[in-house]
């Protein structure tokens, strides 16, 4: 017996029999093909704003009475093949059998009410069909309940109707003997188990000796807050432990263990250690018995054969985290507080305050503000800003994962509130500390990501480039694996692709000079920016008319929204294209890069479309498994061949590449291919390098599409390149 569509259904919708549903079950887990369509299944039943098929359609085996005998598993035998094809090749039509069967499991399962006004509009219905003639009694209970027989699951048996749609077999099940035999086994074997270790007598006394190990060891806080455990046989009893008292403070930091964690697609933050200090040495043991270097060594063992103790592992440091409030009136704050395997955010109401390892978002025409340790600091995000709240080993410390977008830091010292001493801004996988003055200080920071333009190989410059200004008292900057630099108030670029010095040129500064030499600069042959942007005073956005109404009315969708990377997702697909655009604004934001393909391939609006595609060239280089998770995604969603080319297109290509003839002549090619995402990205990048689309949509008719791309076909007979050649 095959499986077919409705046996599907019915297993998706929990109606058969346990031991039918976990054949089913195992066919699902074995057969990507059937997978596949039960996954296609969920999403279309889910999917908002799918359009419902026409009711008035007359075709064969599509109307709504072809469905319903399909359900009830009338069709005649030789007709249910090309049902079920027809509803393969229409998600509209599938959703529709599936919703109703899923409606149908829900509701036939018991003895639903059916409201007067219903049951009163219905016989107003069935009357109107009646010849004028009809009599019916007028003693009928209009709020009386109706019996509906429940839905019937589908069984395998050997005379049930032969439907064919997926030609995949049912295995034979085993027999209740040979499940019995299996539970009985691991039975039998755990009790061996359990007894054998009731009766092992080197079990004994272990809890004892582990708890008199136990406090042989003695807790030291140190300098940061860190455990460290002393040496075993370490005397407690020769002096009191001292203790560094703390300031007293109304706002107290978090303390947590746990290392953080980090949102997919965000580099792994590179540890470092605050200047001065060394890693920690092991103490030698007392000699013995022969023993060299500290080494004890047995008595019946030569000193050379003795193997050194391996040093027992560090424990986990102790991460401190300030109170962070969010004290913006307005609600334009994204707050994520899951795991990298998780999906949840919302909106974050005013006074939310942020926990270690929260993601924040700022969305398209909105700004967000925070309160640091009470009054003692202030943060404020720009539109279009990431960032993730992280741990600092140090006490009085703001610590945060920078990915893209524009901050101000501000230290503001208060009578009675705990100072914010430094701030710890992990870019690109670098940990920046700047330890701030007494005084007040502002720090402004913008953090723009860099695109690849070649084919699997960073960008030159790196991942981001950052731009540091310093407002007020000097500070103080650590840089990665380098002495610290003083800053006075002046601007500088943050140099994240090498934490290294910069070397100056042989002959031009001497040794000390060289020694002197800051290694915050700015990258050569790179004009420097202001010396402080228009946007470091934390006003308000300048927004036209027309994009604070898109703003008002996007925003009422975040409002109402309980799972915002879910619900993005089909306001994506929203008829505004400004709508449908800030949406998947959101998602680049967010990192969502399967909600992206998802748009590249079957959104109706190119704003859409083309911020999905700067979304994920954003994301795609930032990881090395990037590459293997984007490929999956994109044989998802793409056959093999249309896949390898959206992949190769969304690496990108430069002025240089324009200037080659066949790779001009590839993109040109490309504005002809079956798929919207192929041609999407080829018009994508011809505009990008040329700087012009002579006409061309995407979603054009076929014959006005063949216009514009004979149009660009003479311009490679006439140039021979999207570019002319170098001169």
């Amino acid at each position: 017996m095959r499986l077919t569509l409705r046996y599907l259904l019915a297993y998706l919708d929990d109606v058969l029999k346990p031991a039918d549903a976990a054949t089913v079950g195992r066919i699902i887990k074995e057969n990507k093909s059937v997978r596949d369509l039960a996954e296609r299944l969920r999403k279309i039943i889910r999917m908002r704003r799918l359009p419902a098929p026409d009711p008035h359609e007359k075709r064969a085996m599509v109307s709504a009475n072809d469905v319903a005998e399909y359900l009830d598993n009338l069709t005649p035998p030789d007709k249910v093949a090309q049902f079920e094809s027809e509803c393969m090749q229409s998600d509209e039509r599938l959703a529709e059998v599936a919703a109703t069967h899923q409606i149908l499991s829900q509701v036939l399962g018991g003895r639903p009410t059916i409201p007067s006004t219903t049951k009163a509009n219905l016989q107003k219905i069935a009357m109107s069909f009646l010849p004028d003639d009809s009599e019916f009694d007028d003693d009928q209970n209009a709020g009386s309940s109706v019996a509906i027989p429940a839905m019937e699951a589908p069984t395998i048996t050997a005379t049930a109707t032969p439907e064919v749609d997926i030609p995949f077999e049912i295995r034979r099940r085993q027999g209740d003997w040979r499940q019995f035999a299996a539970i009985l086994g691991v039975v039998v074997l755990v009790g061996a188990w359990v007894y054998s270790i009731a009766t092992d007598r080197s079990f004994r006394g272990a809890s004892d000796s582990y708890t008199e190990r136990r406090f042989d060891r003695v807790e030291n806080r140190g300098k940061n807050g860190q455990i460290a455990a002393l040496p075993e046989g370490t005397s407690t009893v020769e002096g009191p432990v001292a203790t560094t008292p703390r300031p007293a403070s109304t706002s107290m930091p978090i303390a947590a263990t746990d290392p953080p964690r980090r949102p997919p697609g965000s580099p792994v933050p590179t540890a470092t250690r605050p200047p001065g200090t060394t890693a920690p040495a092991m103490q030698p043991g007392a000699n013995a018995a022969g023993g060299e270097d500290g080494v004890e060594v047995a008595a019946n063992m030569k000193p050379e054969e003795a193997a050194p103790e391996e040093p027992a592992p560090a424990p986990n440091p102790i991460l401190f985290v300030p109170q962070v409030q969010f004290v913006s009136a307005d609600r334009g704050l994204i707050l994520d507080n899951s795991g990298p395997a998780a999906s949840s955010s919302v909106l974050a109401p005013q006074g939310a305050e942020l926990k270690m390892n929260n993601a924040i978002y700022t969305p398209p025409y909105a700004t967000a503000d925070f309160t640091v340790n009470g009054n003692s600091g202030r943060l404020h995000m720009r539109d279009n800003a990431a960032a993730r709240l992280i741990g600092c080993e140090e006490m009085d410390c703001l610590a945060l994962e920078l990915l893209q977008g524009r901050f101000i830091i501000q230290s503001l010292p208060q009578p009675g509130e705990r100072a914010l001493e430094r701030v710890q801004l992990v870019i690109d996988g670098l940990t920046w500390t700047i330890v701030l003055p007494e005084e007040a200080t502002k720090l402004t920071v913008a953090v723009r990501p860099q695109l690849a333009n070649h084919f699997e190989e960073l960008p030159e410059e790196g991942l981001t480039v950052t731009n540091l200004w310093v407002e007020g008292a000097p500070v103080q900057i650590q840089p990665p694996n380098a002495a610290p630099v003083e800053i006075e108030e002046y601007h500088s670029v943050l140099p994240v692709v090498s934490a290294a010095p910069p070397v100056n040129p042989a002959g031009e500064n001497g040794p000390e000079d060289a020694a002197a030499e800051p290694p915050v600069v700015a990258p050569n042959n790179e004009p420097l920016p202001p010396p402080q942007p228009a946007w470091s005073d934390g006003g308000p956005l300048q927004m036209t008319l027309s994009q604070r109404r898109d703003q008002q009315e996007f925003m009422k969708y975040l409002e109402r929204s309980t799972n915002l990377w879910l619900d993005m997702q089909g306001v994506a697909n929203d008829p505004n294209p400004r709508i449908a655009e800030l949406a998947t604004r959101v998602l680049a934001l967010g990192q969502r890069y399967e909600s992206l393909v998802t748009i590249l391939a079957r959104s109706q609006h190119e704003e859409s479309r083309t911020e999905a595609i700067a979304g994920l060239r954003v994301w795609l280089p930032r990881e090395t498994e990037n590459r293997t998770l984007m490929m999956t995604s994109l044989e998802k969603t793409f056959t093999p061949g249309t896949a390898d080319v959206v992949y190769s297109l969304l690496w990108g290509y430069d002025e240089e590449d324009a200037r080659q003839p066949d790779i001009s002549r590839r993109l040109v090619d490309g504005l002809r291919h079956e798929h919207v995402a192929v041609r999407e990205l080829s018009i994508y990048w011809i505009s990008n390098l040329t700087g012009q689309r002579l006409g061309y949509r995407p979603l054009a008719v076929l014959a006005t599409r063949e216009q514009s791309v004979t149009s660009w076909e003479r311009h490679l007979d006439r140039i021979g390149a999207l570019l002319p050649p170098a001169e």
